[in-house]
Protein backbone atom coordinates (compact mmCIF):
# COMPACT_ATOMS: atom_id res chain seq x y z
CA UNK A 1 0.00 0.00 0.00
CA UNK A 2 2.76 2.44 0.97
CA UNK A 3 4.69 1.52 -2.18
CA UNK A 4 1.60 2.14 -4.33
CA UNK A 5 1.10 5.59 -2.77
CA UNK A 6 4.76 6.46 -3.46
CA UNK A 7 4.45 5.26 -7.07
CA UNK A 8 1.38 7.41 -7.70
CA UNK A 9 2.98 10.41 -6.01
CA UNK A 10 6.12 9.99 -8.12
CA UNK A 11 4.10 10.00 -11.34
CA UNK A 12 2.18 13.14 -10.32
CA UNK A 13 5.15 15.08 -8.95
CA UNK A 14 7.22 14.47 -12.08
CA UNK A 15 4.32 15.50 -14.30
CA UNK A 16 3.63 18.64 -12.24
CA UNK A 17 7.26 19.74 -12.64
CA UNK A 18 7.13 19.39 -16.43
CA UNK A 19 3.66 20.97 -16.54
CA UNK A 20 5.11 24.10 -14.92
CA UNK A 21 8.30 24.27 -16.97
CA UNK A 22 6.54 23.75 -20.30
CA UNK A 23 3.86 26.31 -19.42
CA UNK A 24 6.46 28.96 -18.54
CA UNK A 25 8.31 28.29 -21.82
CA UNK A 26 5.18 28.50 -23.98
CA UNK A 27 3.71 31.46 -22.09
CA UNK A 28 6.84 33.64 -22.11
CA UNK A 29 7.78 32.79 -25.70
CA UNK A 30 4.31 33.88 -26.78
CA UNK A 31 4.72 37.00 -24.61
CA UNK A 32 8.00 37.84 -26.34
CA UNK A 33 6.37 37.48 -29.75
CA UNK A 34 3.63 39.83 -28.58
CA UNK A 35 6.25 42.33 -27.40
CA UNK A 36 8.13 42.22 -30.71
CA UNK A 37 4.87 42.72 -32.59
CA UNK A 38 3.84 45.58 -30.29
CA UNK A 39 7.16 47.36 -30.64
CA UNK A 40 6.85 47.08 -34.43
CA UNK A 41 3.64 49.12 -34.05
CA UNK A 42 5.64 51.76 -32.12
CA UNK A 43 3.87 50.98 -28.87
CA UNK A 44 6.10 50.80 -25.76
CA UNK A 45 5.42 48.01 -23.29
CA UNK A 46 6.33 46.85 -19.80
CA UNK A 47 6.74 43.11 -19.24
CA UNK A 48 5.63 41.75 -15.87
CA UNK A 49 5.66 38.17 -14.60
CA UNK A 50 1.93 37.85 -15.24
CA UNK A 51 1.13 40.20 -18.10
CA UNK A 52 2.23 42.78 -20.65
CA UNK A 53 1.27 46.37 -19.92
CA UNK A 54 0.84 48.54 -23.01
CA UNK A 55 2.12 52.06 -22.33
CA UNK A 56 -0.25 53.88 -24.63
CA UNK A 57 -3.58 55.63 -24.28
CA UNK A 58 -6.64 53.62 -25.23
CA UNK A 59 -7.50 56.26 -27.84
CA UNK A 60 -4.17 55.65 -29.58
CA UNK A 61 -5.04 52.11 -30.61
CA UNK A 62 -5.97 51.54 -34.24
CA UNK A 63 -7.96 48.68 -35.69
CA UNK A 64 -4.86 47.16 -37.29
CA UNK A 65 -2.68 47.47 -34.19
CA UNK A 66 -5.30 45.78 -32.00
CA UNK A 67 -5.67 42.88 -34.43
CA UNK A 68 -1.91 42.41 -34.82
CA UNK A 69 -0.91 42.80 -31.18
CA UNK A 70 -3.62 40.71 -29.53
CA UNK A 71 -3.46 37.89 -32.07
CA UNK A 72 0.34 37.55 -32.13
CA UNK A 73 0.65 35.74 -28.79
CA UNK A 74 -2.09 33.16 -29.31
CA UNK A 75 -0.97 32.42 -32.88
CA UNK A 76 2.64 31.93 -31.77
CA UNK A 77 1.39 29.62 -28.98
CA UNK A 78 -0.50 27.58 -31.59
CA UNK A 79 2.67 27.25 -33.69
CA UNK A 80 4.61 26.17 -30.59
CA UNK A 81 1.84 23.68 -29.79
CA UNK A 82 2.18 22.06 -33.21
CA UNK A 83 5.99 21.97 -32.91
CA UNK A 84 5.77 20.34 -29.47
CA UNK A 85 3.19 17.84 -30.75
CA UNK A 86 5.43 16.85 -33.68
CA UNK A 87 8.41 16.42 -31.36
CA UNK A 88 6.29 14.40 -28.92
CA UNK A 89 5.23 11.99 -31.66
CA UNK A 90 8.93 11.43 -32.41
CA UNK A 91 9.93 10.72 -28.80
CA UNK A 92 6.73 9.07 -27.55
CA UNK A 93 8.31 5.61 -27.48
CA UNK A 94 11.24 6.70 -25.32
CA UNK A 95 10.89 5.98 -21.62
CA UNK A 96 12.48 9.17 -20.30
CA UNK A 97 10.62 11.97 -18.55
CA UNK A 98 11.62 14.73 -20.97
CA UNK A 99 8.79 13.76 -23.30
CA UNK A 100 6.39 15.14 -20.66
CA UNK A 101 7.77 18.60 -21.46
CA UNK A 102 6.51 18.23 -25.03
CA UNK A 103 3.27 16.51 -23.99
CA UNK A 104 2.30 19.39 -21.73
CA UNK A 105 3.76 21.88 -24.20
CA UNK A 106 1.33 21.03 -26.95
CA UNK A 107 -1.58 21.07 -24.51
CA UNK A 108 -0.56 24.53 -23.27
CA UNK A 109 0.01 25.81 -26.82
CA UNK A 110 -3.38 24.67 -28.08
CA UNK A 111 -5.08 25.92 -24.91
CA UNK A 112 -3.57 29.39 -25.16
CA UNK A 113 -4.75 29.67 -28.77
CA UNK A 114 -8.17 28.03 -28.81
CA UNK A 115 -8.86 28.81 -25.16
CA UNK A 116 -8.04 32.48 -25.66
CA UNK A 117 -10.51 32.60 -28.56
CA UNK A 118 -13.13 30.80 -26.46
CA UNK A 119 -12.65 32.73 -23.20
CA UNK A 120 -11.50 36.01 -24.76
CA UNK A 121 -14.57 36.22 -26.98
CA UNK A 122 -16.81 35.28 -24.06
CA UNK A 123 -15.51 37.90 -21.59
CA UNK A 124 -14.05 40.46 -24.04
CA UNK A 125 -10.39 40.15 -23.08
CA UNK A 126 -7.21 39.11 -24.88
CA UNK A 127 -8.12 37.67 -28.26
CA UNK A 128 -11.64 38.95 -27.64
CA UNK A 129 -10.40 42.44 -28.53
CA UNK A 130 -9.53 41.15 -32.00
CA UNK A 131 -13.02 39.70 -32.40
CA UNK A 132 -14.56 43.00 -31.27
CA UNK A 133 -12.53 44.99 -33.77
CA UNK A 134 -13.66 42.65 -36.54
CA UNK A 135 -17.15 43.94 -35.74
CA UNK A 136 -18.82 40.55 -35.45
CA UNK A 137 -22.42 40.45 -34.29
CA UNK A 138 -23.36 38.60 -31.10
CA UNK A 139 -24.55 35.59 -33.10
CA UNK A 140 -21.19 35.34 -34.86
CA UNK A 141 -19.42 35.61 -31.49
CA UNK A 142 -21.50 32.73 -30.12
CA UNK A 143 -20.58 30.66 -33.16
CA UNK A 144 -16.88 31.46 -32.61
CA UNK A 145 -17.16 30.41 -28.95
CA UNK A 146 -18.92 27.18 -29.93
CA UNK A 147 -16.45 26.48 -32.73
CA UNK A 148 -13.46 26.94 -30.39
CA UNK A 149 -15.00 24.61 -27.80
CA UNK A 150 -15.73 21.97 -30.45
CA UNK A 151 -12.18 22.14 -31.82
CA UNK A 152 -10.75 21.66 -28.33
CA UNK A 153 -13.05 18.69 -27.77
CA UNK A 154 -11.98 17.18 -31.11
CA UNK A 155 -8.34 17.59 -30.10
CA UNK A 156 -9.20 15.87 -26.82
CA UNK A 157 -10.78 12.99 -28.72
CA UNK A 158 -7.72 12.65 -30.95
CA UNK A 159 -4.96 12.53 -28.32
CA UNK A 160 -5.87 9.82 -25.74
CA UNK A 161 -3.27 7.38 -27.04
CA UNK A 162 -0.60 10.04 -26.53
CA UNK A 163 -1.63 10.23 -22.87
CA UNK A 164 -1.84 6.45 -22.45
CA UNK A 165 1.53 5.77 -24.09
CA UNK A 166 3.31 8.15 -21.70
CA UNK A 167 2.93 5.33 -19.17
CA UNK A 168 5.92 3.56 -20.75
CA UNK A 169 8.19 5.50 -18.38
CA UNK A 170 6.90 3.45 -15.48
CA UNK A 171 5.21 0.34 -16.89
CA UNK A 172 5.96 -2.47 -19.34
CA UNK A 173 2.31 -2.71 -20.33
CA UNK A 174 -0.99 -1.00 -19.69
CA UNK A 175 -4.38 -2.68 -19.38
CA UNK A 176 -7.50 -0.59 -20.11
CA UNK A 177 -8.58 -1.02 -16.47
CA UNK A 178 -5.43 0.79 -15.32
CA UNK A 179 -5.89 3.85 -17.50
CA UNK A 180 -8.24 6.02 -15.47
CA UNK A 181 -6.01 5.71 -12.43
CA UNK A 182 -2.95 6.52 -14.54
CA UNK A 183 -4.66 9.50 -16.18
CA UNK A 184 -5.50 10.83 -12.72
CA UNK A 185 -1.85 10.62 -11.67
CA UNK A 186 -0.20 11.70 -14.94
CA UNK A 187 -2.68 14.25 -16.29
CA UNK A 188 -5.60 15.41 -14.12
CA UNK A 189 -3.84 15.79 -10.75
CA UNK A 190 -0.85 17.61 -12.33
CA UNK A 191 -3.29 19.82 -14.26
CA UNK A 192 -5.09 20.76 -11.03
CA UNK A 193 -2.03 21.28 -8.83
CA UNK A 194 0.07 22.78 -11.62
CA UNK A 195 -2.76 25.13 -12.53
CA UNK A 196 -3.12 26.26 -8.92
CA UNK A 197 0.64 26.88 -8.66
CA UNK A 198 0.75 28.84 -11.92
CA UNK A 199 -2.22 30.98 -10.89
CA UNK A 200 -0.61 31.60 -7.49
CA UNK A 201 2.53 32.61 -9.39
CA UNK A 202 0.46 35.09 -11.40
CA UNK A 203 -1.15 36.78 -8.40
CA UNK A 204 -0.44 40.50 -8.64
CA UNK A 205 -0.28 43.06 -5.86
CA UNK A 206 -2.50 45.80 -7.23
CA UNK A 207 -2.57 48.78 -4.85
CA UNK A 208 -1.84 46.50 -1.92
CA UNK A 209 -4.57 44.02 -2.84
CA UNK A 210 -3.47 40.63 -4.10
CA UNK A 211 -5.61 39.67 -7.07
CA UNK A 212 -6.09 36.63 -9.26
CA UNK A 213 -6.68 37.16 -12.97
CA UNK A 214 -10.07 35.64 -13.77
CA UNK A 215 -9.06 35.41 -17.43
CA UNK A 216 -6.10 33.14 -16.60
CA UNK A 217 -8.22 30.91 -14.36
CA UNK A 218 -10.87 30.50 -17.04
CA UNK A 219 -8.20 29.86 -19.66
CA UNK A 220 -6.75 27.03 -17.57
CA UNK A 221 -10.23 25.61 -17.02
CA UNK A 222 -10.82 25.51 -20.78
CA UNK A 223 -7.98 22.99 -21.18
CA UNK A 224 -10.28 20.41 -19.56
CA UNK A 225 -11.95 20.23 -22.97
CA UNK A 226 -8.72 18.65 -24.22
CA UNK A 227 -7.99 16.54 -21.15
CA UNK A 228 -11.32 15.03 -20.08
CA UNK A 229 -12.27 13.16 -23.29
CA UNK A 230 -9.46 10.66 -22.63
CA UNK A 231 -11.24 9.47 -19.48
CA UNK A 232 -14.14 8.30 -21.64
CA UNK A 233 -11.93 6.44 -24.11
CA UNK A 234 -9.94 4.20 -21.80
CA UNK A 235 -11.40 1.06 -23.39
CA UNK A 236 -11.11 2.31 -26.96
CA UNK A 237 -7.59 0.91 -27.27
CA UNK A 238 -6.51 -2.64 -26.43
CA UNK A 239 -3.85 -3.41 -23.85
CA UNK A 240 -0.64 -1.58 -24.71
CA UNK A 241 2.74 -3.30 -24.53
CA UNK A 242 5.92 -1.29 -24.16
CA UNK A 243 9.57 -2.36 -24.08
CA UNK A 244 10.64 -5.10 -21.68
CA UNK A 245 13.34 -3.09 -19.92
CA UNK A 246 12.98 -3.17 -16.11
CA UNK A 247 11.00 -0.15 -14.88
CA UNK A 248 11.12 1.73 -11.61
CA UNK A 249 9.26 4.59 -9.95
CA UNK A 250 11.26 7.64 -8.97
CA UNK A 251 10.87 11.34 -8.31
CA UNK A 252 12.97 13.55 -10.56
CA UNK A 253 14.07 16.06 -7.96
CA UNK A 254 16.15 17.84 -10.59
CA UNK A 255 12.98 18.63 -12.56
CA UNK A 256 11.20 19.74 -9.39
CA UNK A 257 14.04 22.10 -8.45
CA UNK A 258 14.18 23.55 -11.98
CA UNK A 259 10.44 24.28 -11.95
CA UNK A 260 10.64 25.98 -8.54
CA UNK A 261 13.72 28.03 -9.48
CA UNK A 262 12.08 29.17 -12.73
CA UNK A 263 8.98 30.31 -10.87
CA UNK A 264 11.01 32.25 -8.31
CA UNK A 265 13.43 33.82 -10.81
CA UNK A 266 10.65 34.98 -13.13
CA UNK A 267 8.47 36.23 -10.28
CA UNK A 268 11.28 38.20 -8.63
CA UNK A 269 12.98 39.31 -11.85
CA UNK A 270 9.79 40.61 -13.47
CA UNK A 271 7.95 41.77 -10.37
CA UNK A 272 8.55 45.46 -11.06
CA UNK A 273 8.43 44.97 -14.79
CA UNK A 274 10.89 45.63 -17.58
CA UNK A 275 10.13 48.55 -19.88
CA UNK A 276 10.79 48.09 -23.57
CA UNK A 277 10.44 50.60 -26.37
Amino acid sequence: MRENIYNRMAISINSIAYFIVSYLVVFFLSQFITIITTLSCNIPVQLFFHKIEFLVRSTSWTSDSVKIVFSAGPISALVLGFIFLIIYTKVIDTDGLLKLFFLWGFIHGFTIFFGSILIGTFINQGFGYVINWLYFFDTAKLLIVAFSAIIMLLIGLAVPKYFFTSANTYYNSQHPKQRKSFLMDQILTPWLIGGILINLFKISNNQGIYQFRIYDIMLFASSLLIILPSFFQTYKYPELYFDEEPKSFFISWKSVVISIVLLLVLKIGLYRGIRLG
